[in-house]
């Protein structure tokens, strides 16, 4: 279940971070258009002026120059945004799997732990069958019982340093 939603999040990070990508390198075409317009406009505006040119006509150029280039800083203003953006959702990825990796950590020490505890249940079943089996021998015969006691032993103190 967990699993399920770190996976679901990755996804969904990853394809916000390309939508912003992608609009980030619109930005970038957006800028370079802008300032090539301004370039432009000046280079014409340069190469066009005349003494006898009428001065409003200057003006409105003037006039568009500066409109262009308060789009121009808009543009770079959201392109740093999305940067910001971009960088964010970077984050946040490293951050999920760093969550997934601690999870598939604690999901490998489970079954350890799993392995160790079936290991133990083995262990005192066999315990258990030679404590029957002393019981059993012990009013026939009690050399035998005190070996298989002296082994039940030997497993108590073998489990016990584990």
């Amino acid at each position: 279940m967990i699993r399920e939603y770190i996976e679901e999040k990755k996804k969904e990070n990853i394809q916000r971070k390309q939508e912003l990508e992608k609009k980030y390198n619109k930005l970038i075409e957006e800028e370079k258009e802008i300032k090539l317009k301004i370039s432009k406009m000046k280079e014409e505006s340069q190469l066009e002026y005349d003494i006898f040119s009428p001065r409003s006509f200057r003006r409105m150029e003037r006039t568009q120059i500066y409109d262009l280039e308060e789009t121009l800083k808009n543009v770079i203003l959201n392109k740093q945004e999305l940067k910001r953006q971009i960088r964010e959702k970077d984050k946040m990825q490293q951050k999920l799997e760093k969550m997934e990796e601690e999870m598939e950590a604690s999901e490998c020490i489970e079954e350890e732990i799993e392995e160790k505890v079936q290991l133990s249940k083995e262990k005192v079943e066999e315990i258990v069958k030679i404590l029957d089996e002393c019981l059993r021998l012990m009013y026939n015969d009690r050399n035998t019982c005190k070996s298989e006691l002296k082994q039940v032993k030997m497993y108590l103190k073998s489990f016990v340093r584990k």
